[in-house]
């Protein structure tokens, strides 16, 4: 069972399913906490998903169709200043950073050439 909730939440994410998500991942760290903290990305899934349940998911909705869109930019700009959704936001700059130096622009200069 805990190999299967795992790949249902991470599955039910891609898939936009926030809320089955967020359930499944709230009862792998419930029910199974060894292998819900035997990996990291459990709790940084979590975590965004609990940040924005109380939106009803639609940071995630806005990041998704932002970074799908024709001119994905502006409408990241928008996400990443919200002030109530902090790892959403995160998550928008690095979209940002991929579009202004390309994936491998992990550093302080890729973050400062997005933002600017």
């Amino acid at each position: 069972m805990p190999v299967e909730r795992v790949d249902g939440g991470a599955a039910a994410c891609r898939l936009e399913r926030y809320a089955e998500a967020y359930d499944a991942y709230a009862a792998l760290r419930s029910n199974y906490p060894g292998v819900f903290g035997g990996n990291a990305r459990n709790a940084d899934r979590l975590d965004l998903l609990t940040e924005a349940k109380s939106a009803n998911f639609q940071p995630l909705y806005d990041l998704n169709a932002a970074k799908s869109s024709a001119d994905p930019f502006p409408a990241l700009e928008r996400i990443a200043a919200k002030p109530d959704s902090a790892l959403v936001a995160a998550l928008a700059v690095d979209a940002m950073r991929e579009i202004v130096g390309g994936p491998d622009s992990a550093t302080g200069a890729g973050r400062v050439a997005a933002l600017q």
